[in-house]
């Protein structure tokens, strides 16, 4: 069994820089939390969960046909919030703000083909993010920082690939393969 979810990965530094910089500013409010390693940031367009390694190539190929006809496009990453809600933390992200509409498009396609494929629905809708911390227990302080960063202005970036990732879990965290990688035209 293999853990696997589909994903755009965060490679550009200086994003990656200023993602960074914003989980320390979620640390400084000395709120207990896991932070997304800088070399795992990423935008998860599905979430798969357990499936038998022999699927993987089923799955790589709906992601394929998934994919077809569509260009590269730019994201625009920026905002900060949190799920379920700021009063309530319990993941902080960065939104997307332009390219949103196409990235959404996209995981729609994703979502249609890999449950034709034979895997299971998602189930929760969409929304596009990117997760800079898991909170195990919030201080007053977060929300007040996840709303000085509600419009922070993170960056842009060309999405030119989607990756099908294997996930490990280990006792310091997740690791992160990409067993396939599918360009975008």
């Amino acid at each position: 069994m293999v853990r696997v979810f589909i994903a755009i990965d965060i490679e550009d530094e200086t994003l990656r820089d200023k993602l960074c910089k914003l989980q320390k500013e979620l640390i400084r409010t000395g709120s207990q939390m896991k932070l997304v390693e800088r070399e795992n940031l990423h935008l998860t367009l599905k979430f798969i969960g357990e499936i038998p390694s022999q699927r993987v190539e089923a799955l790589v190929d709906a992601v394929k046909r998934a994919c077809e006809g569509f260009s590269k496009f730019r994201i625009r990453i920026a905002g900060m919030g949190a799920f379920p809600s700021i009063k309530r933390p319990r993941v902080v992200w960065v939104g997307v703000k332009e390219g949103a509409e196409v990235l959404s498009n996209l995981a729609r396609r994703i979502e249609e083909e890999t449950v034709r494929a034979g895997f299971r629905r998602s189930d929760k809708p969409f929304s596009p993010h990117i997760t800079l911390a898991r909170v195990k227990v919030a201080t007053l302080f977060l929300s007040d920082v996840i709303k000085k960063f509600e419009k922070v202005e993170v960056g842009e970036m060309l999405v030119s690939e989607v990756r099908v990732k294997k996930s490990t879990l280990t006792p310091s965290g997740p690791i992160y393969e990409t067993l396939a990688r599918v360009e975008l035209l």
